[in-house]
């Protein structure tokens, strides 16, 4: 195919893969902002981004704290926070397409309350 038919091709393929790499883009930046919480307080996080929806013991002792947010079309983001007994966070997850749309504030790192040990 010849003239503007096969220009109309090659623009839509390009805006395919600047839509994929912009999905790809979004969603390591979520999963970046997720991680600087790991050695953070829990403490700190639920008063940056609010209560957990649900929480519940692990067998380790841990405790593992549920948030859910709806993100219009894109669907649900549902996060999963794993806190040890002295309230630090060591390690999270998260399940839906919402999450890459979802800006998570950062930790405050200029905060005056200390980390556990």
């Amino acid at each position: 195919m010849n003239g503007p038919g096969l220009l109309f091709q090659s623009n839509r393929s390009v805006l395919v893969c600047v839509a994929f790499l912009y999905g790809c883009a979004t969603t390591a930046q979520f999963e970046r902002t997720m991680g600087t919480w790991v050695g953070k307080r829990y403490e700190d996080f639920a008063f940056t981004w609010g209560q957990p929806v649900q929480s519940k013991v692990l067998d380790s002792g841990e405790v593992e704290h549920f948030n859910s947010v709806r993100m219009g079309n894109p669907g649900k983001c549902e996060t999963y926070w794993v806190v040890d007994q002295a309230g630090i966070i060591k390690r999270w997850r998260y399940e839906g397409e919402g999450c890459k749309h979802f800006r998570l504030p950062e930790p405050p790192f200029s905060s005056s309350r200390k980390e556990a040990p």
